[in-house]
């Protein structure tokens, strides 16, 4: 039962009757209909559910009347049509003396037709309301009204929180028409607009949204708002008015002005468009506190914001406001929502000022602005006349600060790489059996005292040995891990790859021993390059390859029955190098190719002591000298002024080398063996220890 009527209402019944004091479901298909007005009206009780999937009219009003009047608690639910019509002061929706909690949501059609004064949609007087909702596809409109028509009027002490519209609210009339107006002390919180609301015909005074005296009121906007006709104002705010903000992504637009105030407006907040077709985008003899505004053809006239902040987007993207008898200051600064990451040279923002002297700038002309990590220097330049340009300063000089900060992540992946310089002085497969061959499998852990960096790896030997003096053989070292500082990453492209010949004077290995070997290895690195000041972070990929060739005398010489003393002299030729990569992101720089190169004589000593006829210690006293070393400079490109980074000023050229170990022979073809190493590093004076397991069994 629809409150005595019943709910199986037939297609297009129609009654003569007022329903009243009820809850009403009205069907698709079906309609309620009075002439003259209070087709439903909810006056006593409640609170009551009005639910209109038909429709609802009032037709015939010749005097002040409506469709639909709630004096009581109601929630409005229409995906139909609520339809007033006639020559009076009428209303579709009323709600009024009703200071209970009620709603409206439309996803159909609310109207009025009116050729008589004051027509209005929905009007909201002395009552509350939580929401009003016009989804997508819903339409709350006035048409014909002769004066002060309004699609939704909040009027004389009325309160609404939240109108959001998805879909229209329009008004169409004469004389004074308003999308949305509120007046008398009413108050509406706030209005979220994603769909369009305009005000439109007539000859004077349009607005779209109109706030004569309320305060508090937030206006979000993605959508349209528009006015047109003679004086048409997107958004108008009385003398007696206040909102605390208006945001905009959409568009404002008024035949006049776009947005009109009197009163005051404490943010503005403008990403989209605002403007007056006939006069300014924003007029104002009221205040306006903050104002950001990325919109790049603004129009401005009288009272100057306290505080501007321009929008920058990108390098052609930018907010530029034209003022007009500017009266009092501003304060200038460049807006939170703002992207400088493109910003690398020297960058110039033409003309975002029009129409201001520097006395009109109470802030200054220079001053900085910070987002995240980065600082940028701005100063705004009097390019002629009124205009004005923000010049935002070059990040060259805190670029060429953080280029400096990679100085230690290049020189620690040649250092990384020492590996390969010294691979085959440590890397032998000497023991045989029957078949002349020799296996050696092993484990190796190499770290830096002075930084968190450590390296494990497997290790591979293999010899043959061709006759009594001659063998040889080959080595593989994978790493398994590699623990490097944050910003700088190590990973193996190809294993450490090496061969060596070795010749010896007499089978028992006294005498004179002549050894020539090579290695080659290849490692992925990722380098992150520091945010200084206003520079950017930089990441980027290369690769770091190492290759060494080696030819060493050694003279074994029995010094008692149990030690053997090795003095040796050896040349080694070691070339690494950083191939060249070019940074992802924004500024990214482009750094050229590094190439470490070194001649180096090696020499020292090397003792076996034997201890049993099973265990022996062994050891070396060495040092190595570079005779020539060369290694480029840092030389970054990308943006301009930058500086080259010396590589070789932390070089030491004489380095020393010692090492300890032991043999323990299983049999005469089996053999555990040890060696503990530290030696002085190339760069950065920097030391590097490592330990060296194998197991070594010969067929």
């Amino acid at each position: 039962m629809l409150g005595g009527i019943p709910s199986f209402l037939s297609h297009n019944s129609a009654y003569g009757e007022q329903l009243e004091d009820q809850d009403v479901d009205i069907s698709s298909g079906s309609t309620v209909s009075h002439s003259g007005g209070l087709t439903i009206k909810q006056l006593t009780g409640g609170p009551y559910t009005i639910n209109n999937r038909g429709t609802i009219e009032a037709t015939n009003v010749t005097s002040n009347s409506d469709a639909i009047r709630l004096e009581v608690g109601s929630s409005v639910t229409n995906s139909g049509l609520i339809d007033s019509s006639g020559s009076a002061n009428l209303s579709s929706i009323y709600f009024t003396n009703n200071l209970e909690s009620n709603s409206l949501s439309n996803s159909g059609t609310i109207q009025t037709e009116t050729t008589g004064n004051y027509g209005q949609g929905v009007h909201i007087e002395d009552a509350n309301l939580a929401e009003i909702t016009n989804a997508s596809g819903g339409t709350i409109k006035v048409t014909d009204s002769a004066l002060n028509s309004g699609a939704i009027r909040v009027d004389s002490g009325a309160a609404v929180n939240t109108i959001t519209n998805e879909g229209t609210i329009s008004a169409t009339g004469s004389v004074h028409t308003r999308g949305i107006i509120s007046i008398n002390s009413a108050t509406i919180n706030e209005i979220i607009n994603k769909g369009t609301i305009s005000a439109q015909g007539g000859s004077n005074t349009n607005r779209a949204i109109v706030f004569w005296n309320n305060s508090g009121t937030s206006v979000t906007n993605s959508g349209t708002i528009q006015a047109t006709g003679t004086s048409g104002h997107g958004i108008r705010l009385g003398s007696s008015g206040s909102i605390s903000s208006i945001t905009n992504s959409g568009t404002i637009t008024g035949s006049l002005h776009g947005i009109a105030n009197s009163g005051s407006v404490t943010n503005i907040v403008n990403t989209g468009t605002i403007t007056g077709t006939s006069g300014y985008g924003i007029w104002t003899t009221g205040s306006i506190t903050n104002f950001t505004n990325s919109q790049s053809n603004l129009t401005y006239k009288n009272n100057l914001p306290t505080n501007y902040s321009v929008v920058i987007n990108s390098l052609t993207d930018f907010g530029k406001v034209t003022f007009t008898t500017p009266s009092g200051t501003l304060n200038f600064g460049i807006s939170s929502l703002s992207d400088l990451c493109e910003v690398c040279e020297e960058t110039t923002y033409s003309s975002v000022l029009s129409g201001l002297s520097s006395s009109d700038i109470a802030s200054g002309t220079s001053g900085s602005f910070t987002s995240g990590a980065r600082t940028h220097d701005w100063t705004l330049e009097n390019s002629s006349g009124n205009l004005w340009d923000l010049v935002i300063a070059s990040i060259a000089d805190d670029t060429n600060t953080s280029v400096e900060n990679l100085k230690p992540n290049v020189l620690f992946g040649i250092n990384n790489l020492n590996s390969v310089t010294d691979a085959n002085t440590n890397y032998d497969c000497d023991l045989f059996g029957e078949d002349n061959l020799c296996f050696s499998l092993g484990g190796r852990h190499v770290s830096n005292p002075t930084t968190p960096v450590s390296v494990n790896g497997l290790v591979f030997v293999g010899g043959i040995k061709v006759s009594e003096k001659f063998r040889w053989g080959g080595f593989l070292q994978s790493n398994v891990s590699h623990k490097t500082p944050s910003n700088f990453s190590l990973s193996d492209k190809t294993p450490l790859l090496g061969t060596f010949l070795v010749w010896n004077e007499k089978e028992n290995k006294l005498g004179y021993q002549f050894k020539l070997g090579n290695a080659f290895q290849q490692k992925n690195a990722s380098i992150t390059r520091p945010v200084v000041g206003t520079s950017v972070e930089g990441l980027g990929k290369t690769v770091i390859g190492a290759e060494s060739y080696l030819a060493e005398l050694q003279y074994a010489h029995r010094f008692s029955d149990t030690t053997i003393l090795k003095p040796y002299f050896a040349a080694r030729h070691a070339l690494i190098t950083q191939d060249a990569y070019t940074e992802t992101g924004k500024c990214a720089l482009t750094f050229n190719k590094i190439k470490d190169k070194s001649n180096t004589i090696l020499s020292g000593l090397k003792f076996e002591s034997a201890l049993t006829s099973k265990f022996s210690l062994n050891g070396n006293f060495g040092v190595e000298h570079d005779v020539n070393h060369s290694i480029n400079k840092i030389k970054p490109t990308g943006i301009s002024d930058l500086t080259t980074v010396s590589l070789d000023n932390s070089f030491k050229r004489t380095r020393a080398v010692v090492s300890a170990g032991f043999d323990y022979y299983f049999s005469p073809a089996q053999r555990l063996s040890a060696v503990f190493q530290h030696q002085e590093l190339a760069y950065e004076s920097k030391t590097e220890s490592n330990a060296y397991i194998n197991y070594t069994i010969g067929f």
